[in-house]
């Protein structure tokens, strides 16, 4: 007995500080909080104020990597995407940005699961990583090129970071997300976050309160009393509305089905108060697809589909002419409407935007020439003024596509496609544990990014490539072990 006491008294310590059982074992935490709030109280005391912060948010973060990972990427999503409310990111000192440090951080919080974690993961999928290596390998030969043509290294770098991004955050982000909880919670924060901003963007555009502090536009442009807000959450919107109402037109009611129609009809509406043509446009070519993919799906998803998306639609309906119709705007429909019809007639005519974007890509592609298999190379303006194009620049974000083509050629922009159609095909060859909003929803998505790329900057931005890059990870680990939406609530 004697004996028996002894080997559980040595093993208590060890116990007490095993990452699993911390939640259960309250009395491991006394010592070092007790050493901690010395330490806090003596700098404070001191009028260290801000090393006395960084103490307690340190191990805060490092316990929120450890216990909850997928929160943290999710947070780190938002930020990147400057949509944490009340704290504005943009801007600042030099050229390293919030999108760079979200991707480093998000890298460093898998190397250290795998440290103290290294259990067996489902690998990245081959069809996967062959297009990640491949537009790897040509973004480090247009790197290399661009030092050739005299572009110091920092230019480079920084000029052509945003697509690297795409490569590196999707090794780091499929090992975290992968784990059902770490899924879950990433799930969770972006359906929030997307959430907040879209009913803070509605309430802002449409004039009821003055949420800047929450949507921290980088612009503002009133159209007929409705203000029109630039800012990085924009792709996300978009995002979380497409595979929103996808879920709630094919995945049968559970416990996650309140929150999604709520953030699903938020999303919408700031989506369509976002007065973005070209967005109305790739919509619309996502709807197809979706009715095309859910049409040829079982009898009862049919079923489910044609029930649910008239209920969505009268209520989408009620919602849009409640709250815009009788705001203080007043008419924003009209607004709407008047939007889609000059874009057609600006097409016809090519005048306007539509014109001066033409025009654009004339400009550019007579600076391009004979270069375009394989591009210009990052050449920042600051050290190659093309007199020719605005602000000396050949990245332009009226141009979509053009950004990749005149960097890194037809090449470059073809290898970037290549990763979407991996994960594509990987999404459409694995059938086993697929659900359908997955298909319904992914396919819709890329089929609007595919529409919009010609003058939308989704894949040729920073923030917009992060936010593709983490939707696709999120869609791929969808399949097989990891959780279904009815268990967002766990």
């Amino acid at each position: 007995m004697d004996g028996e006491c002894l080997v559980m008294a040595n093993q208590r310590p060890a116990e007490a500080w095993n990452l699993k059982t911390w939640s259960l074992t309250p009395h491991a935490f006394v010592i070092p909080v007790g050493l901690l709030s010395l330490i806090v109280g003596a700098l404070v005391a001191r009028n260290q104020l801000v090393l006395a912060i960084a103490l307690i948010a340190i191990p805060l973060v490092v316990w929120l990597v450890v216990a909850y990972p997928g929160i943290v990427v999710g947070g780190l999503w938002l930020t990147a995407l400057n949509g944490v409310p009340l704290l504005n990111l943009e801007g600042g000192g030099g050229q390293l940005r919030t999108t760079d440090i979200s991707v480093i951080a998000i890298a460093m919080i898998a190397i250290a699961q795998w440290i103290v974690s290294p259990k067996i993961r489902r690998p990245l999928p081959s069809v996967i990583v062959m297009p990640c290596v491949f537009f790897g390998m040509w973004w480090l030969l247009t790197f290399a090129r661009s030092l050739n043509a005299g572009i110091p290294g920092t230019d480079a770098f920084f000029f052509g970071r945003d697509f690297l991004s795409v490569v590196l955050i999707v090794p780091p982000a499929w090992f975290i997300l992968q784990e059902p909880a770490a899924w879950r919670q990433c799930v969770i924060v972006i359906l929030l976050g997307a959430g907040a901003y879209g009913l803070a963007y509605i309430c802002g555009s449409l004039g009821l309160i003055d949420a800047t502090s929450f949507t921290h536009p980088q612009q503002i442009h009133t159209i007929a009393g409705v203000q029109r807000l630039y800012t990085p959450m924009s792709d996300l919107i978009v995002m979380v509305a497409i595979f929103g109402a996808a879920i709630l037109a094919t995945t049968p009611r559970s416990h996650a089905t309140p929150l999604i129609a709520v953030v699903t009809i938020i999303t919408l509406l700031a989506f369509l108060l976002q007065l973005t043509r070209a967005a109305y446009l790739g919509m619309a070519v996502g709807l197809v697809i979706a009715v095309v993919i859910t049409l040829v799906q079982g009898g009862q998803v049919r079923r489910m589909f044609l029930r649910r998306v008239s209920v969505f639609l009268m209520v989408s309906g009620i919602a849009l002419f409640a709250v815009i119709d009788f705001g203080p705007g007043g008419g924003v429909t009209s607004v709407i409407d008047e939007r889609i019809s000059s874009g057609v007639s600006q097409v016809n005519e090519q005048s306007g935007t539509v014109g001066y974007r033409v025009k654009l890509y004339h400009e550019m592609l007579t600076v391009l020439g004979p270069d375009w298999p394989i591009g210009l190379g990052f050449l920042h303006p600051r050290d190659k003024y093309f007199p020719s194009l605005p602000s000396g620049s050949i990245r332009n974000s009226d141009v979509g596509l053009l950004n990749a083509v005149m960097t890194m050629g037809l090449t470059g922009l073809i290898l970037l496609f290549g990763i979407l159609f991996g994960f594509a095909r990987y999404v459409a060859k694995t059938s086993d544990g697929r659900p359908t909003w997955l298909v319904v929803g992914m396919f819709s998505w890329l089929a609007l990014l595919a529409a919009t790329s010609l003058t939308l900057v989704t894949l040729f931005s920073p923030t917009g490539l992060i936010s593709v890059g983490l939707t696709l990870v999120l869609c791929g680990v969808a399949i097989g072990p990891t959780p279904r939406l009815d268990q967002l609530h766990a």
